[in-house]
């Protein structure tokens, strides 16, 4: 199954760098810069944290196709 990850350009969109990101939703760095890349998956509840960033739905961010 692929995954469409829109939240790269949601976080450049937003003026945010990784470390904004990561602050704001509460995980590490590392995490943040994970759950960017398109072949990654992260956990349930890292989406949820992202998202409420976003003040989006988890859908919103990653597509699943």
């Amino acid at each position: 199954m692929a995954i469409n990850n829109k939240l790269k350009k949601l976080r450049i969109d937003s003026g945010m760098s990784q470390r904004d990101l990561a602050y704001k939703a509460g995980i590490s760095l590392s995490t943040a810069h994970n759950a960017e890349q398109e072949n990654n998956h992260i956990r349930l509840k890292t989406a949820y944290k992202i998202s409420d960033v976003f003040k989006l739905d988890v859908k919103e961010i990653w597509e699943w196709k």
